[in-house]
């Protein structure tokens, strides 16, 4: 009676383990919502950056490598936003699986801008591929699909509900799309400045007309000159707003608008995270309702 009784139990460990819903850990809030709605009624996937800080300077902590030790799937965006990952993850062990998103076939990735408005005041410019993509719903759903694949590769047992949950998020990203576009309406050709290069999928997305950004690293404040030179371009482009974000501090961005009578905004990149699709949707939504409130007259 006693062996069975082992013997029992000794399986039901087994089973559980070999059909234990997969540790996945995804870097940025809004990727994370994404992967959260992917995994509903599986799992909950860990979030890395912390929600109100920014990839660009983030530092891990030692549970997190841990964690990132632990894990059997690893979603990020690339080595051109998360640098701070990269060195741990080609530490980890083979079996581990890494998924950079900005390798997925048919994102249509866009280089940087370029020109005065959009270069920083350094010898360094930031070249190559703008990694900010998933500020446009349709690649955010090439990205959900490319997770989605990943999630049924590691964990079969759950095929069924992943494919389910897929289906159901390319619905509420195609209506969020729809949204936006009718909540945007009226200020496509209204000229703003952003703090940072980190809108423009959303902006080629919806038509707006960003004219510059206060620097291409929001680890590095503007000097004196070249604050001048975006006062400058206020008045020349007859600039209606301009944006600070709340992973940085704004007192810059209070600093060139003194004096030029151009209003002040807030956009966020990140958002917060914890409640699947909600979460994504509230970011892309904040930033419509902040452009449209900012860019038409009261």
């Amino acid at each position: 009676m006693k062996f069975k009784l082992y013997t029992w139990v000794l399986l039901l460990l087994l089973t559980t383990h070999l059909y234990a819903a997969p540790k996945v850990i995804v870097t940025i809030a809004p990727i994370h919502a994404l992967t959260q709605a992917l995994m509903a009624d599986v799992a909950e996937p860990i979030l890395l950056v912390s929600p109100g800080a920014s990839p660009h300077n983030y530092a891990l902590k030692p549970s997190q490598v841990s964690d990132l030790y632990s894990a059997q799937l690893v979603i990020w965006i690339g080595e051109s936003l998360e640098t701070f990952l990269i060195k741990t993850l080609a530490q980890l062990p083979p079996h581990i699986t890494t998924q950079s998103l900005l390798t997925t076939p048919g994102l249509n990735l866009l280089p940087f801008r370029l020109g005065p408005t959009w270069e920083q005041e350094s010898d360094h410019h930031h070249v190559g591929l703008d990694p900010h993509v998933w500020l446009d719903p349709q690649r955010a759903q090439i990205m959900a699909e490319a997770i989605s694949a990943e999630l049924i590769r590691i964990d079969p047992a759950n095929k069924t509900r992943y494919v389910a949950n897929a289906a159901q998020l390319k619905q509420q990203l195609t209506q969020l799309d729809q949204q936006l576009s009718t909540l945007l309406q009226g200020v496509q050709g209204k000229p703003f400045i952003v703090f940072h290069e980190a809108y423009q999928y959303f902006d080629a997305r919806y038509k707006l007309n960003a004219v510059g950004a206060i620097t291409l690293n929001p680890e590095i404040m503007p000097s004196a000159q070249r604050v001048a030179s975006i006062q400058k371009m206020i008045k020349q482009q007859k600039v209606v707003c301009i944006f600070s974000e709340p992973q940085f501090r704004p007192a810059i961005v209070d600093r060139i608008a003194e004096g030029t009578g151009v209003k002040v905004g807030v956009l966020d990149p990140i958002g917060l995270s914890g409640l699947g699709f909600a979460s994504y949707e509230k970011l892309l939504t904040t930033l419509g309702s902040s452009l449209r409130t900012c860019l038409l007259p009261a």
